[in-house]
């Protein structure tokens, strides 16, 4: 998406990038108009050439035939606080812009840490359609994010971190003050382990009845105790069985609805049976911690999934959903 700018009236919308803008500036005392004011200057600079063209070449981006690129074409080779093309503005961050951040000789590398997660989180909401929130990101939240991400270098956590920042801005209260410093804690290996369950999570559990799939993709019982000891699951060698309630159709049927990763599940059955099933279940820190992944939910864990409660009578229907 990036910052869109309306050349008729000069505007820039308002969505999860401008918003970070807003909430990377004011957080750290810096004018937030500053760097729009860059961005539109520029923006307007451009559109000016553009209007200088022939009246042939004019006729040509119109069409669609041709384009024009902004970085190619004449661009002041002073101002490299923003890199765009037509309709879209991507700004990016760098510390020395802003006078209160963690400064100081020793904490150079803490602010090239944290304004790199900064400008990563930029990029994850320069492609996102989701409509932020309204509501501000808390500056305790702000604060403990930064002075958290700050301590990460490898590629990996920062992305994490990136993520986790993306995440608030457009939904702030997404994570905890405790998750942000549970995250504090963890290795790339185990951060890697958690994503890696991620795509094994249905309404919020395991099934620990779909061992084949499990197993063959490093989930068995051993790698699960260690998620249990990690804080992300509960239930892990103990007999702890999930259930759902089903809920009358229209046509007098019954129906138990299970949301899993970009999919949602239905299971049908002609008389009213509640669905239950071993399982372990994700903490509180695990639920917010899923939503940092990408990953899709696993087609043959699924599949297992499904051959198992259709033993049971039901008729099972999934539906996929937009990311």
């Amino acid at each position: 998406m990036g910052i869109k700018f309306d050349w008729e009236s000069k505007n820039f919308e308002v969505n999860g990038l401008t918003k970070l803008v807003r909430t990377v500036s004011t957080m750290l005392n810096h004018d937030v108009a500053s760097k729009q004011k860059v961005c539109e200057a520029k923006a307007l600079r451009e559109t000016r050439l553009i209007e200088l063209q022939t009246n042939e070449e004019i006729k040509k981006v119109l069409n669609g035939e041709l384009t024009y690129d902004m970085e190619k074409g004449l661009v002041d080779s002073n101002i490299d606080s923003c890199e765009y093309d037509m309709g879209r503005i991507m700004p990016t961050f760098d510390p020395n812009e802003y006078p209160n951040t963690l400064s100081g000789e020793n904490d150079k590398r803490k602010d090239r840490n944290t304004f790199k997660a900064i400008n990563l989180a930029a990029e994850i909401l320069s492609d996102s359609t989701t409509e932020p929130s309204q509501d501000p990101v808390e500056e305790d939240w702000f604060f403990s994010w930064r002075e958290a991400a700050s301590g990460f270098s490898s590629d990996y956590m920062e992305k994490l971190w990136a993520e986790v920042l993306a995440g608030e801005v457009l939904a702030p209260k997404s994570f905890s003050l405790r998750t942000l410093e549970y995250l504090k804690t963890l290795s790339q290996e185990e951060a890697e382990n958690i994503n890696k369950l991620s795509a094994f999570i249905i309404g919020g559990r395991v099934f620990t009845e779909a061992k084949d799939s499990l197993k063959a993709n490093g989930l068995d019982f051993h790698e699960c105790l260690q998620l249990q000891d990690l804080g992300i699951l509960q239930g892990v060698g103990t007999r702890v069985r999930g259930i759902f309630e089903p809920t009358l159709t229209h046509d007098k049927g019954f129906v138990v609805q299970i949301f899993s990763k970009y999919r949602l599940i239905l299971l049908f059955s002609d008389v009213k049976k509640t669905f239950a099933f071993s399982c372990y279940s994700l903490t509180k820190i695990g639920l917010e911690l899923m939503n940092l992944s990408s990953l899709p939910l696993n087609n043959e864990y699924l599949d297992e999934v499904k051959s198992i409660i259709s033993k049971e009578g039901y008729e099972i229907q999934t539906i996929n959903l937009a990311k």
